[in-house]
């Protein structure tokens, strides 16, 4: 198992897509490597546009591993990347509702509401991130950006943007919303 493993790790970071995904899929369910090689298996068929495959995949995961944040929000990035971004928020609501304080779940809805123009909605889930993090880069600089764009309290906006490039000044979105 952890030779198959390894190897298709080794062919996904060589992009050998279908090699991977053959190796990947070698693992045996009871192998403790299992659910890191369906993960990687959905993220090949995520990149490839095979959403129907990818879900699949997920249905397959253990209830241990399906029940994660990580699980959620692999989820509605699908969603959202086959363009159900309703549905990907029902999948972030759902997980909210067990990891309420998770900032990855909260920050991905604040996107995709704000995208499908509940910016008020999005705006309280970026706040709340601030108010749990203050140091959230990523929920800073969306905010201050977003405020700023729609001409919303600039004042507010670039204390936000202005924070954010505080904290992380490397960040090339950061740099551009300054």
């Amino acid at each position: 198992d952890r030779m198959n493993y390894f190897l298709g790790l080794l062919y996904l970071e060589k992009k050998q897509m279908d090699l991977a995904l053959d190796y990947l899929a070698l693992v045996d369910m009871d192998s403790p490597l299992y659910g890191e090689a369906l993960r990687r298996r959905i993220f090949i068929y995520k990149e490839q546009g095979r959403f129907r495959d990818a879900f699949l995949l997920l249905d397959k995961l253990p209830d241990k591993v399906q029940q994660t944040s990580e699980m959620y929000t692999l989820r509605a990035s699908l969603h959202a990347v086959a363009r159900d971004d309703k549905k990907a928020v029902e999948v972030l609501d759902e997980g909210l509702s067990h990891f309420a304080t998770d900032e990855n779940l909260r920050f991905q809805r604040a996107v995709i509401l704000d995208r499908l123009g509940d910016w008020e909605q999005a705006k309280l889930d970026l706040r709340l991130i601030i108010q749990t993090n203050p140091k959230s880069d990523r929920a800073l600089n969306y905010l201050g950006y977003t405020m700023a764009d729609r001409g919303d309290n600039l004042e507010e906006a670039l204390k936000f943007v202005e924070q954010a490039a505080d904290l992380n000044p490397a960040d090339g979105h950061i740099t551009d919303s300054v």
